[in-house]
């Protein structure tokens, strides 16, 4: 029997295939988060990339704020923000208006980055990326609770503002599966943002080092909030489904990557042949077949919350909002029970 788990859509708003996002595609994509809090789901997800050309979703706040204007009652989730390339007080100010705006429903999703032209583009040294994750989040840390930071003359204490509606501020979030990563999250985290896109059952060969990292840091391990994200389509013919929709989406996401994750010194690799990738590599089965998968793998790896692609490149709006659908009607129930925490204890 699957333990609770919520679902949610996580979005990137980019066409993809050479084509840049214009405003109906953005007018789509806030329509489908209206969607997700129609149908019953849990949360909306951003994604950022920086200095890349095909029109990725760069700054997740401000369309977090907008879905947030358009809904009431689903979590708003920046998965991931690239924290080690901002300024802390840029991300506590722009948080609090946000969470403002959302009635207290925001969820801050971490990340350190790797791309070289993404740290060149804001001037940050991507060899310091995880120092200034420990640095920023506890600048966050302080700024959320307390309402200042010391970024004054001679470190002096400024106020931070507005505040968040949350206590104690947004939950923060961190990804990565890296042990240096893990001990990250069992640390400093409200929650493990889970990369699990493709081959997604490698993702939970990181679990036992997370546990270890919680046991280590004195945390409770049942029920620390995880959540997966994934390439999830529902079909009743998936490998139809697969050949024509989602493998050339999964293929151009995937080879769009391993260009950013190229450094300019080193050759570029070898596009991605769609008809090369595997349909086992993601979630992209019947229903049932899907509730098996993930039944079998919250087993290895607890998670609490599945984050699914909600519009890989080239899928329609209707497909798109079909595929909800039918996560919410055919998947989501299996998962059905007491929602779980958005901030561990």
């Amino acid at each position: 029997m699957p333990s609770p788990a919520t679902f949610g859509a996580w979005m990137e708003l980019r066409p993809g295939h050479g084509r840049q996002p214009d405003p109906s595609y953005y007018a789509e994509c806030l329509d489908e988060a209206v969607l997700v809090e129609q149908l019953g789901l849990a949360a909306v997800w951003g994604s950022e990339h920086h200095a890349v050309e095909d029109g990725h979703l760069s700054q997740q706040l401000p369309f977090l704020a907008a879905v947030a204007a358009r809904t009431s009652r689903i979590r708003l989730a920046t998965g991931v923000l690239l924290l080690p390339m901002y300024r802390p007080r840029d991300v506590a100010e722009q948080a609090g208006v946000v969470d403002l705006i959302a009635g207290g429903r925001l969820v801050l999703g971490l990340g350190n980055g790797y791309v070289e032209q993404e740290f060149d583009a804001f001037g940050v040294d991507r060899a310091r990326r995880g120092r200034l994750m420990e640095e920023k989040v506890a600048y966050l840390r302080r700024a959320f609770s307390e309402g200042v930071a010391a970024d004054g003359p001679d470190g002096t204490d400024l106020p931070v503002g507005p505040r968040s509606p949350q206590p104690s501020g947004p939950p923060i979030w961190l990804g990565g599966t890296a042990e240096p990563a893990l001990d990250r999250v069992a640390r400093l985290a409200d929650g493990w943002f889970a990369l699990a896109h493709f081959r997604y059952q490698k993702t939970a060969e990181a679990y036992p080092a997370l546990r270890a990292a919680l046991e280590r840091a004195g945390r409770p391990v049942d029920g620390f909030p995880i959540a997966i994200g994934v390439h999830l389509r529902v079909s009743d013919d998936p490998e139809r489904t697969w050949a024509t929709e989602l493998s050339p989406g999964v293929a151009y996401q995937l080879d769009r990557y391993n260009d950013w994750a190229t450094d300019r010194d080193q050759p570029r690799p070898d596009p991605i042949e769609a008809g090369r990738l595997r349909r086992t590599a993601v979630l992209c089965d019947t229903p049932k077949g899907i509730v098996d998968a993930l039944g079998e793998l919250q087993r290895q790896l607890p998670f609490t919350h599945v984050a699914l692609w909600t519009r890989p490149a080239g899928t329609s709006h209707e497909a798109a909002s079909e595929n909800l659908e039918r996560v919410a009607r055919e998947v989501a129930p299996a998962f059905a029970g007491p929602e779980p925490a958005w901030r561990a204890s």
